[in-house]
């Protein structure tokens, strides 16, 4: 009696401390299968010295579920990934195959009898096919995989397993988006919104909108390079700084003679042209297939930006004077604008960016980040294609705004933005 009830204390005691063992996953159990398959051959064909050529025949799919979640290229590739590591087999490649059986008018389609059979192992070197099939039963997917002999058309072993059909379905998804990992190069392009426009910008209605244009590597599933252009959208006729108040001539240019200085004017920029490039990099965390979150760290380049004042200075000209009839310094209005080129700019961006992929090949994509960059300050001052000669405007140094501190061209800002990415 104490015998029994030791036992008993001590199978109890080893249930609670051993662990269960893991139910097996689609891998292992399409290695046991591929394994049993070929230790059938190396039975049948004993003196093998070499590994033996063998080609996949066609999966067939029984039912909508297999056949909307392409379960059978599932199949496919899990035994090619097997046969790649077998002792006994080595995989012929399927293109290279379908070529030559191009040539001798044979495929692999159909059936392989005992005449077809031996007619594509001697072309191709092949000596042994294996196909199979998918077929829902329930809430489980059955996986059927048979050994067929080339040279006699004979089935030497089949072997089947079953695995719940979520966990077929997710491996499939995993199967068909996997490809963005190793070769994942792609371009996207989308629109980029200023929520918060840089503090230089007076009037917000200008370059509030952006065109993110850029070309990507995806090194991994969980590191991404990017690199690509900013191109800000701008109108010529509306302007990104304002002065708030009318000034006199006089408060700008010193030398005005005359009544000329009481005259008052307001004065507004407008951005002629800009744009950014950038080099980002990205970690992404994946909750599935379908769906990532990336945050993105990168470095912005600007070349010159030029932004035209349609203040109209005086200036001092040598021309005609009619009244006198002779050619004579004479004071006009600056009419054609005042282009303030800005020097380089550097910054930096970071963002994070949800992605869902709406196909393998086709993601869409939201973003919300922030841009940081150096003031950028005048490069040159021109008048058309003329450096600008402050000495003619009466005093008027245009590198300054009406209050006395120096233009600057600042893009600092609080984006946020949709785009549209096509992998390859």
């Amino acid at each position: 009696m104490k015998k029994t009830v030791f036992l008993f204390f001590f199978l109890f005691f080893l249930a609670a401390v051993l662990p269960v063992p893991a139910e097996e996953n689609l891998s292992a159990k399409m290695k046991k299968c591929i394994d049993e398959l070929s230790y059938a051959y190396a039975e049948r064909y004993p003196d093998l010295v070499s590994k033996q050529g063998t080609a996949m025949l066609e999966i067939e799919e029984t039912g909508d579920t297999v056949r909307k979640n392409k379960l059978g290229a599932l199949i496919e590739t899990y035994i090619e990934e097997q046969l790649e590591k077998s002792i006994i087999f080595y995989p012929v490649d399927r293109k290279n195959l379908d070529e030559i059986l191009k040539e001798q008018s044979l495929s692999l389609s159909g059936l392989i009898d005992e005449t077809t059979g031996p007619e594509i192992g001697e072309i191709s070197g092949i000596s042994a096919f294996f196909s199979g099939s998918v077929m829902e039963e329930g809430e489980n997917i059955k996986v059927s995989v048979r050994l067929t002999d080339a040279s006699t058309a004979e089935i030497l072993g089949t072997s089947s397993f079953y695995l719940p059909k979520k966990e077929m379905i997710d491996a499939s998804l995993d199967l068909q988006y996997s490809y963005v990992a190793p070769n994942g190069i792609g371009i996207s392009t989308g629109l980029n919104y200023l929520i918060i426009p840089p503090s230089t910008f007076t009037k917000s209605t200008i370059l509030q909108l952006i065109n993110d244009i850029s070309a990507k590597y995806r090194v991994s599933r969980a590191f991404m390079v990017e690199m690509g252009v900013m191109l800000p959208f701008i109108s010529l006729t509306d302007n990104y700084y304002e002065h708030p108040t009318a000034f006199s001539y006089g408060d700008i240019q010193d030398g005005l003679p005359g009544t000329l200085g009481n005259e008052t004017a307001g004065m507004n920029a407008a951005v002629q042209s800009t744009s950014f490039f950038h080099v980002d990099a990205q970690y992404t965390i994946t909750f599935s297939p379908q769906f990532n979150l990336g945050a993105k760290l990168g470095l912005l380049f600007n070349g010159n930006t030029t932004v035209r004042l349609s203040t109209e200075p005086y200036k001092l000209l040598e021309g005609w004077d009619p009244v006198s009839g002779t050619v004579a310094d004479v004071i006009v209005q600056e009419k054609d604008g005042i282009d303030l080129v800005f020097d380089h700019q550097q910054g930096v961006r970071i963002e994070l960016t949800p992605e869902v992929f709406l196909t393998p090949r086709l993601a869409l994509r939201a973003a919300v980040g922030y841009i940081w960059t150096l003031p950028a300050e005048i490069f040159e001052v021109r008048v058309g294609t003329t450096h600008y000669d402050a000495s003619e405007y009466f005093g008027y140094d245009a590198a300054l705004m009406p209050d006395g501190s120096p233009w600057t061209f600042d893009f600092t800002s609080l984006y946020g933005g949709i785009s549209v990415s096509v992998f390859f």
